[in-house]
Formats: structure tokens, C-alpha cells, sequence
């Protein structure tokens, strides 16, 4: 085997796949149960669908489904 170095002063890292979150900066909570709420997950996807995605639209499932977690439209 040939051993490979790499140098951090010149190697970049890859860049992770946006997180449709944070990349829309969504704060609304996707899961609420009695006094708690939180936003469970994030959602990655590449760069050139994130680029053609025009936002994020939540909704309560009260009524549809009864979850205690929020429906996500990603259009």
C-alpha cells in the first residue's frame, strides 16, 4: 500500500448538504406533547435542490392526524 498524507494547512473540507432548517431558518417547533415543544429533525438535501426549493411551509396535524408532530411541506 502507498501511504497518503494530507495536510490540513491546504486540504479543504467537503461542505455538508444544507439543512433545509437552517437554510430557510425555520424556529417553529415540529413537535409539541402537553407544556414541551422542540424541533426534532433537520432535513438535508443537496445544493441544487435546496437552490430550486422555494421554502417551508408547517402545519398543525390537529385535525388530520392527531400527531403530536408538525406536517412539513417542502416545495
Amino acid at each position: 500500500m502507498i501511504p497518503i498524507t494530507v495536510d490540513p494547512e491546504t486540504t479543504t473540507k467537503p461542505e455538508l448538504p444544507p439543512n433545509l432548517m437552517q437554510y430557510f431558518n425555520v424556529t417553529q417547533h415540529t413537535w409539541a406533547r402537553h407544556n414541551q415543544s422542540s424541533q426534532l429533525d433537520d432535513f438535508w438535501t443537496t445544493p441544487d435542490i435546496i437552490t430550486n426549493c422555494p421554502g417551508i411551509n408547517i402545519f398543525t396535524s390537529t385535525g388530520s392526524t392527531d400527531s403530536d408532530l408538525a406536517i412539513l411541506d417542502i416545495k
